[in-house]
């Protein structure tokens, strides 16, 4: 599917209802156009383009609510580029989803803020629970402070007069 937001090309097998594959794959996909369709808005652009795939294996996943992320398996990784306005974001970010634990290493950078934010974010699903775990971080990095002011004013933040 091709649209003003980027491409989109889907495909699965479904066995039972229950038990099945899916595989996606994206291209050239305008974030903030993205966010906009959704709703979001974001005070400032994020200024980039997203390519990627995600490939999730589904196993009796109708059978019981309180287990199904045990039941899915998933791997998926996505690279912005930066579009040249606003944050100009550009890297990668990668999703594995293994018997209910998920991980999300990523690596973005900003060339109008010069700065980056890298690391791991790790977590257990439990669903229908309050303890659900996210673990893990990620640093950020500004290289050149006097870069990150026109972008926080943008965002609305007041800073203290010089």
């Amino acid at each position: 599917m091709t649209s003003r937001l980027g491409e989109v090309d889907a495909s699965g097998t479904l066995k039972n209802g229950t038990s099945g594959q899916v595989t996606a794959s994206w291209r050239n996909v305008d974030l903030d156009q993205l966010l906009a369709a959704t709703g979001t808005v974001l005070p400032v652009a994020l200024g980039s383009s997203a390519d990627g795939r995600l490939t999730a294996t589904l196993d009796g996943i109708a059978q019981s609510d309180s287990d199904w992320p045990g039941r899915v398996q998933a791997e998926g990784s996505t690279r912005l580029s930066a579009r040249g306005n606003g944050l100009s974001l550009a890297g990668t970010s990668n999703l594995t989803l293994r018997s209910g634990s998920w991980s999300l290493p990523h690596a973005l950078s900003s060339s109008t803020g010069r700065a980056s934010v890298d690391g791991v974010v790790t977590g257990r699903l439990k669903p229908g629970a309050d303890d659900s775990t996210l673990s893990r971080g990620t640093r950020l990095r500004i290289d050149d402070l006097a870069a990150i002011v026109p972008i926080l004013r943008q965002a609305g933040v007041t800073l203290p007069p010089r």
